[in-house]
């Protein structure tokens, strides 16, 4: 009875506690220490996924930035190879895209290559974390 309620728990969560997060290509080996990194900051792993990404579902993804330089690089890189996304929750009192904003910061600085293979994406907003999160579950 206890794994039924707990499973109806994290169906009812509130989406303004929840955010979107891609673990890019070629970063795979690091997922164990960024999970890691996740709930020791407080946030649950409610959902988690490993797929390629279509070149269609990157630029869908990423179509804020389509008139940029960088668009169609970034969109072939995120297609390139595996990724895997989660949707973590945490209640806050914060802003939650803020305030993963600094986990991310943190992630990046420690792990990332370069500007485009920085490591990890994340939701900056209630709307982007509904429309990035549809396209990836």
């Amino acid at each position: 009875m206890k794994d039924i309620k707990s499973f109806l728990s994290n169906v009812t969560l509130n989406d303004e506690h929840k955010v979107f997060v891609i673990i890019k290509p070629g970063f795979e080996n690091l997922i164990e220490k960024i999970c890691e990194t996740f709930k020791n900051k407080g946030y649950k792993i409610i959902k988690m996924k490993t797929k390629r990404l279509l070149e269609s579902e990157a630029k869908e993804l990423y179509k804020m930035h389509k008139d940029e330089e960088f668009y169609d690089s970034l969109c072939k890189y995120m297609s390139s190879d595996k990724t895997t996304a989660f949707i973590l929750y945490k209640k806050t009192a914060n802003n939650i895209f803020k305030e993963f904003a600094k986990i991310k910061d943190d992630i990046r600085e420690k792990y990332g290559e370069s500007d485009m293979r920085n490591v990890i994406h994340s939701s900056d907003s209630y709307k982007n974390f509904k429309h990035e999160s549809e396209i990836y579950f």
